[in-house]
Order: C-alpha cells, then sequence, then structure tokens
C-alpha cells in the first residue's frame, strides 16, 4: 500500500509509538519462528530476556534521572519565587511574560506580566517592558509626593 490508503500515511517515525513500530520490524523480520530450529529457542529466549533486562536498567535509570530534573527544577523554581530581587522575564517583543514575587510588591505587575492596579499614563502596553518601565515611574512619582 502506498499514499492515502496506507494507514502510516503522512505519520513521521517519532509520532509512531515504539509498540508500534517494534511491532512493524517484527512483521518485516524474514526469520519466523516456525522457521527455527527448536535448538535455536533457548538462545533467543536468553537474548530476549538479557534484552528485557537491560530495558529495565535503562527505564530505572530514566525515572532516576526524572526525580534529579524534577527536583532540580523545583530548586529553581523557589530561587525565582523567593529571590529578594525583583525579576522579570521579557518575550523577544519587550512583553513581561512572567514576574518574581519580590517584582510583583514592586511592582504594578501580576505573575503573567499583566497591570494589575493603575495603568501606566504613557498609552504604551502594559505587558511591555517600556510599560513596566512608565508604571514604574509614574509609581515613583505619586509616591514621592
Amino acid at each position: 500500500m502506498t499514499g492515502e490508503n496506507d494507514p502510516g500515511f503522512g505519520k513521521t517515525v517519532a509520532a509512531q509509538t515504539p509498540g508500534k513500530r517494534a511491532e512493524e520490524k517484527v512483521a518485516t523480520d524474514t526469520k519466523s519462528f516456525p522457521d527455527m530450529s527448536v535448538s535455536e529457542m533457548p538462545g533467543l529466549i536468553h537474548e530476549l530476556r538479557v534484552h528485557q533486562v537491560e530495558l529495565e536498567m535503562q527505564n530505572g535509570e530514566l525515572r532516576k534521572n526524572q526525580a534529579e530534573t524534577e527536583r532540580s527544577c523545583k530548586a529553581y523554581q523557589d530561587l525565582w519565587e523567593l529571590s529578594p530581587v525583583g525579576c522579570l522575564i521579557v518575550d523577544i517583543d519587550g512583553r513581561v511574560t512572567a514576574v518574581n514575587r519580590a517584582g510583583q510588591r514592586l511592582s504594578y505587575l501580576s505573575a503573567g506580566g499583566q497591570l494589575t492596579r493603575k495603568r501606566a499614563r504613557s498609552g504604551a502596553d502594559p505587558g511591555s517592558a517600556y510599560g513596566y518601565y512608565q508604571a514604574q515611574t509614574s509609581r515613583a512619582n505619586t509616591e514621592g509626593e
């Protein structure tokens, strides 16, 4: 089958599940079990068991690495949130996309970068770095009076 009648048409190898790819590989294997001699079966079973143990070991390592990555991510999230310094994340267009807690206390921005109190009077986009600057300038001027 080729073209649109093929169930795998338009799908990349990465989009298929590992189980599906394995089934396809086994289906195209030229040596089937009925063609194998009885003396070859113990060797095949041994290879399968070795491969299974290898996969279990790899799975254990992956789970360990995932847990370590999650702990590291949590540590950086805590560092971001609990930092005494106000921090902003600004995208390529100059829009504020995230603000940590100290930054929220010092500004009119929410965690998502949106103004929460007064809007900058300059007409600048409130989510932009310039809008943030205008809000801070306006705040400093009103608090100084």
